[in-house]
């Protein structure tokens, strides 16, 4: 549930000025990174860190670097099977959608931290928030879309789905 308030906060930034400070982002995600890596993890926590490096390194080293993160996934599927195998392919999924400018830098990331803590059925509700605030935005007119409210909305709902039957 501490999650909630974290991404209201993302959310509101995101709505405002259409950015999230890197205060907001980064220290959860590194906790995130540290938690799976306690879980027993640790290729996939090592994996969001080399997919944070690959920007910064020449053309060539790219490859060797993609290479090792075949190699990390190897070792995830030993270490904890198919479900650390599909995490990892997540991951890099959300850091291509980045590249490529589906989303911004502090969507992925806050993607990454929830698909890490919450494994990635956290981003089908994400995923339904999105659509059917994207569908919200087309009909008002808007080109853009600010994703950290359909995060929020979406983590919202798998959480509070979780505690429900619980009540």
């Amino acid at each position: 549930m501490l999650a909630l308030p974290w991404l209201a906060l993302c959310a509101i930034y995101d709505l405002r000025s259409r950015s999230v400070p890197a205060w907001l982002i980064i220290p959860p995600l590194l906790l995130a990174v540290v938690w799976i890596a306690w879980q027993g993890t640790w290729a996939v926590a090592i994996l969001v860190v080399t997919l944070f490096f690959l920007d910064d390194l020449p053309w060539r080293m790219r490859g060797f670097l993609a290479g090792l993160q075949g190699i990390l996934l190897m070792f995830a599927w030993q270490q904890a099977g198919l479900d650390a195998v599909i995490l990892g392919i997540v991951l890099i999924l959300i850091w291509l959608f980045w590249k490529l400018g589906a989303f911004g830098g502090a969507d992925a990331q806050v993607l990454m931290a929830l698909a890490l803590v919450f494994q990635p059925a956290v981003l089908v509700p994400i995923a339904v928030a999105g659509g059917i605030h994207g569908l919200i935005q087309r009909a008002r007119g808007k080109t853009s879309l600010p994703a950290m409210l359909a995060i929020f909305i979406g983590t919202g709902i798998l959480l509070l789905g979780a505690l429900l039957p619980k009540l």
